[in-house]
């Protein structure tokens, strides 16, 4: 899962929604000054993504991915999945993607005093071009991977992924289907929301 799938997968509460969201950027123990909910956000984010990689639906399309796209399969996986949330957004969120996305970057906002100065210039950038929104379409799926590939050894193993989409759509979908509903499971008992 990738930023959006983690921001749904919050329980509908700010400081969870922030600290699943900061998982990503947060190694070992979370710093001393973000309040519990953060913290609990981050061991939330890690949970899921713990569940997501030894999924059976996801450890099936794997070997679908790996030829072409070796050690990133998983990170390609990640960010798909957030497009497949998208694509079918009415089925898995009970309010508009526009009302979410709204509610979701003023939380990211009011959060961003907590964070250090170089991780609140990426949210702060994230809320300005509206990062979220690239998750709606193939082309904005391709514009993730291409930032990407500065920060990646095999740049080259980021290639091709409209071949991809267009060749594994329904597997990487259903996949998706099977994982999504485990996921909301997973966080309803870790918050006590369901």
């Amino acid at each position: 899962m990738n930023f959006l799938a983690h921001l749904v997968l919050s329980c509908h509460d700010p400081e969870l929604q922030m600290g699943n969201l900061l998982g990503d950027f947060t190694k070992g123990r979370p710093p001393s000054h973000y309040p519990a909910g953060i913290k609990s956000g981050i061991a939330l984010h890690r949970l899921i993504d713990q569940t997501t990689d030894s999924h059976p639906a996801v450890l099936e399309i794997l070997p679908f991915l790996r030829p072409r796209h070796g050690r990133y399969a998983g990170v390609v996986t990640d960010v798909l999945f957030d497009y497949y949330l998208f694509r079918d957004w009415q089925n898995f969120v009970p309010i508009s993607y526009a009302d979410f996305s709204h509610q979701a970057y003023a939380n990211i906002r009011r959060h961003l005093p907590l964070l250090r100065p170089k991780l609140a210039d990426r949210f702060r950038q994230m809320v300005e071009e509206q990062w979220l929104g690239v998750y709606s379409t193939v082309p904005g799926i391709l514009q993730v991977f291409e930032r990407m590939r500065s920060r990646v050894s095999q740049p080259d193993k980021l290639d091709a992924l409209e071949l991809t989409i267009a060749e594994l759509d329904d597997q990487l979908e259903l996949a998706f289907r099977r994982l999504f509903p485990d996921l909301r499971n997973l966080v309803n008992e870790f918050c006590g929301c369901a």
